[in-house]
């Protein structure tokens, strides 16, 4: 009977050598105890649920106007952009929001590109007087936070020197800010009023109803605030 030869294992040197045991074996226990302490406890997946907004003025124009001209062509071309779950658009007076909902985990940086394009190519579209839309992308997964700030007029300011100051100077400066999406002012728009010189009218003989006539003539009805109840809201017109 011939004995078959011995063939080493790798295993043996731990038997040979039981102080190489002993530090295999202490440094994987250090291994596990520090991936232990750093693994992540969540009650649920982390998954990417995104969605963009498209915001386009349209200032003056009625609810109505803004559907028909402003709202459904950009959903038009933004229902057709690959990685989309469904749209949705609310509609007021003087502008068009429509938001778009991705699917789970889709990179938004395509879709933005795509949407970008699509929406550049119907610009000419979009009546005379209508703001460039304005593209903002929310993530379902990151939080945020936001505050208002009450700005009191002093006596010396008037509303319009008040909103010229914050559109100017206030605005561009907190949205400058590290960490700050956008910032908004939700005060009332500025009004026009005419004052007549009537020096200046009888050297050019024209009166005052002859001023209104060419101000009606051109004068586009718009709507400039809303009446709201529990129930209603009213647009207001002028």
């Amino acid at each position: 009977m011939t004995a078959l030869p011995f063939r080493p294992r790798w295993t043996d040197i731990f038997i040979k050598r039981p102080v190489v045991a002993v530090v295999f074996c202490v440094a994987l226990l250090l291994i596990g105890i520090r991936s232990a302490i750093n693994l992540p406890v969540i009650s649920f997946p982390i998954i990417e649920s995104s969605s963009i907004a498209i915001v386009t003025a349209y200032p003056g124009a009625s609810a109505e106007t803004v559907q028909g001209f402003v709202t459904e062509p950009i959903e038009r071309v933004a229902s057709s952009v690959p990685g989309l779950d469904y749209v949705e658009s609310v509609t007021t007076a003087g502008v068009s929001t429509v938001t778009l909902w991705l699917r789970l985990n889709q990179d938004t940086t395509e879709v933005l590109a795509e949407l970008s394009t699509r929406l550049s190519q119907i610009r000419f579209e979009l009546p005379e007087g209508t703001e460039d839309p304005s593209i903002e992308i929310s993530r379902a997964d990151t939080p945020y936070a936001s505050f208002y700030l009450g700005v009191l007029i002093p006596p010396t300011r008037t509303y319009a020197e008040v909103t010229d100051i914050i559109q100017r100077e206030i605005l561009p400066r907190l949205s400058a800010l590290p960490n700050v999406q956008r910032a908004v002012n939700y005060g009332l728009p500025q009004a026009m009023r005419i004052w007549l010189d009537p020096w200046r009218m009888a050297a050019l003989s024209v009166d005052a109803d002859d001023i209104y006539s060419t101000l009606q003539r051109n004068n586009v009805i718009g709507t400039f605030w809303q009446a709201e109840s529990s129930s209603q809201r009213i647009n207001l017109q002028t």
